[in-house]
């Protein structure tokens, strides 16, 4: 989110709605010089990579479980995603998120169609449990 933050001055954060973080907003100068700039990207950079990238399940039919990714994500026809049920978010001393610790897969899924650049549709590999809040993570 963007906001004034005083004279020709921004101020932008960052949320992260998975695990409920607010990180202390970035001032740039406007009109912004480069340098600021790729300072900001570089913060955001680092906040998105403490977790894996991952998707989730919003429909299953006959055992085809329908994800929020596809194409567009990156996600190709036989590309596999592990199923987390649990994990841990581990904080830092200020309550900021480090790391996504991801427990123990608890299944794999095989993409098998691509519905366009933002669905896809999977089926379960091995005896998957795949709930509306089990995390899809992409498996090298």
């Amino acid at each position: 989110m963007a906001r004034p933050a005083g004279n020709e001055q921004l101020a932008l954060e960052t949320y992260d709605t998975q695990f409920g973080a607010r990180y202390p907003a970035n001032e740039v100068a406007m009109p912004a010089a480069e340098d600021s700039l790729a300072r900001v990207s570089a913060a955001a950079r680092r906040r998105v990579d403490v977790a894996p990238w991952f998707t989730r399940s919003f429909a299953e039919r006959d055992r085809r479980y329908y994800l929020a990714a596809g194409a567009a994500s990156g996600l190709q026809v036989g590309d596999r995603l592990a199923v987390h049920n649990q994990g841990e978010l581990v904080r830092g001393p200020a309550g900021q998120p480090v790391v996504w610790e991801p427990g123990q897969a608890d299944g794999q899924l095989e993409i098998v169609q691509l519905l366009g650049d933002e669905t896809s549709v999977a089926r379960a590999v091995d005896a998957a449990d795949v709930r509306p809040t089990s995390l899809l993570v992409a498996m090298p």
